[in-house]
């Protein structure tokens, strides 16, 4: 279904009844990121919410029409009717995720967030071993070759920096490389409304919280989700076992496990 917002045209996928979970995808990625979760807490009785960002997936948007991820996610669930929910999301889907709970936090029941941006959080010193790996990025990058880039994102965030490269193959690394593909390719979004950051605000979020990584994503995820820990009233961490960045798509059953106990430590 489209979910009309000023300026654009949401994607989203809504499946079920009863307690919301509205699931929120990293930025090399789209709604189906997800696909093996949606599928596990359908048939476990919840009511799933998928939805594509401005400049991902099938989602319809003017590039220059000003906008707010905090504000669509609020459209999105005023149009489904959903007065409060759990928030899932990954990488800069757990960026919004928290910018949301600090800005709407009657709206938001609990937040489970997998390798979590944050913003306005610290820099931290990157890992030796891996700036070889990091400077290659950045040259690709700065290269303009979208489908060179493409294959490296596949490396650096499927893989993981602390893996082989190809580590995730067949039809995950396919999916993944359609969906960054598609990112890639959508016009770039130039009138972005950024909320005030929220590392200084952790202390607000009140709500239960589990802040997951994964033992083969760069070093900084865990230290970052260890050090929120300290500043969050009702947070928890847990570290994935033989999966990077985008643990939903290539660890699912770990990554479930974990999701599903957190719901009913939320008690929903």
């Amino acid at each position: 279904m489209m979910v009309e917002v000023p300026g654009a045209q949401i994607n989203a996928e809504v499946n079920g009844r009863g307690v919301t979970l509205v699931f929120l995808h990293a930025g090399v990625a789209d709604l189906r990121m997800w696909n093996a979760q949606v599928a596990t807490l359908f048939e476990a009785g919840y009511r799933t919410i998928a939805f594509d960002r401005r400049g991902f997936g099938e989602t319809l948007y003017e590039p220059d029409e000003p906008f707010s991820n905090v504000a669509d996610l609020k459209f999105v669930l005023d149009e489904l009717s959903v007065d409060k929910a759990v928030l899932v999301g990954c990488s800069q889907g757990g960026r919004v995720a928290l910018d949301f709970a600090l800005a709407h936090p009657s709206r938001v029941s609990g937040l489970a967030l997998m390798a979590t941006a944050v913003s306005g959080a610290p820099e931290v010193d990157e890992d030796p071993k891996y700036q070889a790996l990091a400077e290659e990025y950045a040259r690709v990058e700065q290269g303009g070759d979208l489908e060179r880039l493409n294959q490296i994102e596949a490396r650096v965030w499927l893989d993981g920096p602390a893996a082989a490269e190809g580590r995730v193959s067949g039809d995950t690394r396919t999916l993944f490389l359609d969906m960054n593909g598609k990112s890639l390719a959508h016009a770039p979004r130039t009138a972005e409304r950024q909320p005030a950051p929220a590392w200084g605000r952790m202390a607000e979020v009140s709500q239960q919280c589990l802040l997951l990584s994964g033992a083969l994503d760069w070093p900084e995820f865990a230290a970052r989700n260890e050090a929120m820990a300290e500043l969050m009233p009702e947070a928890e961490t847990q570290t994935l076992d033989n999966t990077a960045h985008m643990a939903p798509m290539d660890a699912p059953d770990s990554f479930n496990k974990a999701l599903k106990a957190f719901l009913v430590d939320v008690g929903v």
